[in-house]
């Protein structure tokens, strides 16, 4: 589908405070966040950044910008990167994820190609879709997040990972530490639950926003949204209800004072926490996009089974 077909919208700087946010239709309980993602929405249109959905009432969208504009720990010069690619519960099965890569695809005119940050983890495009169109994974983080990689032309330079994204590590080495940016409406009322949840677990609890892109570049959280810090190291990038990031904080609290218990030393939160469970703000189904059957975009094979 193109620009002129009715069934898609893009959101512009005119148009916003009449349209709704697809990843936050829900009731007041997000309002805050919903008026902080317009505003962010809209000094991201300045700089190239496109929100484009259906035109209905449900989570089907994609969000992209220029790569010097983007709101990820990834070094990607002359890329378009893609923050959220979302296709949620009846609309699946309809080829619309596909539609939106598409439009992102198309979009890139003379740059180098598209980047994205996958995995199986909430709010993220599971890797096996961007597998199945083409894309290719370039590099894994120590936490376990993939970055995938859509070459426009042969010779076309890799992008990365930053290097405090790779790592997943921040200097603030006690307690709990928070790094988010007001890009997904649920942030204010998680941030706020999350805080309360770990003082109540008696730990010290600090907060930084990341203001600009260049800071966000830098991100310790590959998801650059959000990342959750526990003594200095990333164990979720997910937005929690207080009941479930409490049970992640006890389980991680008893990891460390007893590290044999699971037959290593090591603490691995890569894959002890990140990877678990689904959002409970956000249902399962709403976090990998349809695949659709037929030849992926590049030619590539599809690599294992490319269905969720």
């Amino acid at each position: 589908m193109h620009d002129c077909d009715p069934l898609f919208v893009n959101l512009e700087s005119q148009t916003i405070e009449t349209e709704h946010i697809c990843c936050a239709i829900a009731g007041a309980k997000h309002q805050e966040g919903v008026e902080r993602k317009k505003a962010f929405l809209s000094r991201g249109f300045e700089h190239g950044l496109v929100f484009r959905k259906l035109d209905v009432r449900g989570k089907v969208f994609i969000e992209y910008a220029p790569a010097e504009a983007a709101w990820r720990p990834v070094v990607a010069p002359d890329y378009l990167v893609i923050h959220c690619l979302w296709v949620s519960g009846r609309y699946q099965g309809r080829s619309l994820g596909r539609e939106l890569l598409e439009h992102c695809l198309d979009a890139v005119g003379e740059r180098h190609g598209v980047a994205a940050v996958s995995g199986r983890k909430p709010y993220l495009t599971d890797t096996r879709f961007y597998l199945h169109h083409g894309f290719e994974r370039v590099e894994r983080s120590d936490t376990g997040f993939d970055l995938m990689c859509y070459r426009a032309r042969e010779g076309a330079p890799v992008p990365r990972l930053a290097d405090t994204a790779r790592r997943g590590t921040v200097p603030q080495d006690d307690g709990v530490h928070f790094e988010f940016v007001y890009q997904c409406p649920f942030v204010p009322t998680c941030l706020r639950d999350m805080s309360k949840v770990a003082r109540e677990l008696g730990l010290s609890v600090s907060h930084r926003e990341l203001c600009t892109v260049s800071v966000v570049q830098r991100a310790a959280s590959p998801f650059g949204t959000f990342g959750a810090f526990l003594h200095g190291r990333l164990i979720t990038h997910e937005l929690m209800s207080p009941n479930k990031f409490r049970t992640l904080l006890e389980r991680e609290l008893e990891r460390r004072r007893c590290p044999h218990t699971r037959g290593s030393a090591k603490i691995n939160s890569a894959s002890s926490t990140l990877g678990q469970g689904t959002n409970d703000f956000v249902p399962a189904r709403w976090r990998h996009p349809e695949v659709d059957s037929g030849q992926p975009r590049g030619g590539q094979p599809l690599l294992g089974d490319a269905r969720c």
